[in-house]
């Protein structure tokens, strides 16, 4: 069995390469310094005419699915004309990479939509260091643990919550911070900014987003098809749902996993309707079982390799690590609930949210360290038409924090991870529909979307109830197909 590495796709960024990882690739990136980079993680870079880029992970292009990672960094460079330009041409791109982009003296480092390839940055006497995890830079440069966030650790925000983060762009240490989604970091001055949004969204009415997103998603599918071998985390959910019905022009090449937790009956309704949706669509599908017990070597890698580590998430970790042996990449339906009103299942308006509040929201209760440190995030988020500021607490806390320390310590798990919705063009078009269709019950957007990539994946009830007795699933499954052809019928009535 192979063992597990220490860091795998993590990097450091420094005026001087990291001595600590003796193994790693090392490249020099112009202005930003000196990149040490664990074998595991690619390095692309690209330059014209007085601009660079450098490409850490992996980057594809939602309109342009054919693109390599060189070819989506030479499509940026044809129109990297100014920071602004730059910046749009970001959009399109989904993946899970962090840029370091260099024009007339000025650097900067900019992350995917969700912050998924997490960046800690650290400024030190007139530098910037960054690595994947803030203990990397701690023990480099000699932080110290931050005592209020320590106190923070010892409350029950952390002790009675196993999938913990932390709030704001804190960490535990003082003077180290975590570069927030739509921010960049000045890696001269150290100084993170934001830069999206920055103007009002237009709703659009469901006939327009619908097929626009689906053929975006779609084709970030294909893309990553293309590239990897995929395994999707296939539940009786709405996420992986969708992402199982954007395949469907690739699905020969993918396999489907259901993770089978600790505690986990066989009759749970995630494997089996997993199952039967992956037999429905000719995917293999596989069921990892969890086991209780952690062997010493992958424990110690795996606290090794992250800041403050997830014990809950450890041996599920350990089950995909031993399964595919880091042979896949996994696509998961992560971080679409930023367009499914995650925070404001009842409608909220955003007049009454109050920083105060946003404790109360995501359960942090009333620490002082979660109270400022979401404090200082309010106080920078765009009041702007069109953005529910719940929304994009979600997208900027949770899917920035709790979601991207996930995927890094799942990164000992997998050969890499790939999360379709995480890509900002496609986040803005579902963000566009109306309030209404992305909200449960019917969660009607997706649906939608489901019904025109797919119909046949409607078939299986979503997220039917624990217990629910067999009339009940007919009666669930009818209304489904009642819902898919009363669109259907609508369709055709435009035409």
């Amino acid at each position: 069995m192979t063992d597990v590495p220490l860091h795998r796709n993590q990097f450091a960024l420094g005026p001087d390469f990291a001595t600590r990882f003796p193994g790693w690739q090392r490249v020099e990136a112009g202005r930003a310094g000196r990149l040490t980079v664990h074998p595991s993680l690619a390095v692309t870079q690209a330059n014209s005419s007085g601009r660079a880029l450098t490409l850490l992970g992996f980057a594809l292009h939602s309109e342009k699915p054919d693109l390599s990672d060189y070819e989506v960094l030479r499509t940026l460079l044809g129109t990297f004309t100014d920071w602004t330009a730059l910046m749009a041409g970001l959009g399109p791109l989904g993946g899970r990479w962090c840029v370091i982009a260099e024009m007339d003296g000025e650097v900067r480092l900019f992350t995917d939509a969700a912050g998924l390839r997490q960046v800690m940055y650290a400024p030190v006497e007139g530098t910037v260091w960054c690595a994947s995890q803030a203990h990397v830079l701690a023990e480099a440069l000699g932080f110290a643990f931050d005592p209020e966030a320590l106190s923070f650790a010892a409350s029950p925000a952390i002790l009675d919550a196993p999938d913990y983060w932390w709030p704001g762009d804190r960490t535990p240490y003082s003077g180290i911070r975590r570069l927030l989604p739509n921010h960049f970091l000045d890696l001269k001055t150290g100084e993170c900014r934001r830069f999206w949004p920055v103007e009002a969204l237009s709703p659009l009415p469901l006939e327009v987003v619908v097929p626009r997103a689906s053929r975006r998603l779609s084709q970030l599918v294909q893309a990553a098809a293309r590239r990897f071998e995929l395994s999707l985390s296939l539940t009786a959910g709405w996420d992986s749902r969708l992402v199982l019905a954007a395949s469907r022009e690739v699905a020969d090449r993918i396999q489907s996993t259901t993770v089978q937790l600790i505690g986990m009956r066989p009759d749970n309704r995630d494997l089996q309707i997993a199952a039967r949706l992956a037999r429905a669509g000719g995917l293999s599908h596989t069921i990892v079982p969890v086991g209780e017990n952690l062997r010493p070597g992958f424990r110690a890698a795996y606290w090794q390799s992250a800041t403050a580590a997830h014990a809950h998430w450890a041996p599920d970790a350990q089950a995909l690590f031993d399964h595919y042996q880091l042979s896949r990449v996994a696509m998961t339906g992560s971080a679409s609930e930023i367009a499914r009103c995650f925070y404001h299942s009842d409608p909220v308006p955003a007049a009454s949210v109050t920083p105060e509040s946003l404790c109360d929201l995501i359960g942090m209760s009333h620490h002082p360290f979660a109270r400022k440190a979401l404090a200082v995030w309010w106080a920078d988020c765009p009041r702007l038409p069109g953005y529910h500021p719940l929304d994009l607490l979600y997208w900027e806390q949770r899917a920035g924090s709790w979601l991207a320390m996930c995927q890094a310590e799942f990164d000992c798990a997998w050969r890499d991870i790939f999360t379709p919705y995480n890509c900002r063009s496609l986040l803005i078009e579902m963000l566009a529909a109306p309030e209404s269709s992305r909200r449960a019950p019917g969660y009607a957007l997706y649906f939608q979307m489901i019904c025109a990539l797919w119909p046949e994946m409607v078939q299986e009830p979503i997220n039917p109830p624990v217990r629910s007795s067999l009339p009940q699933q007919i009666r669930q499954q009818a209304a489904s197909w009642r819902q898919l052809l009363r669109a259907q019928f609508d369709r055709s009535g435009e035409k």
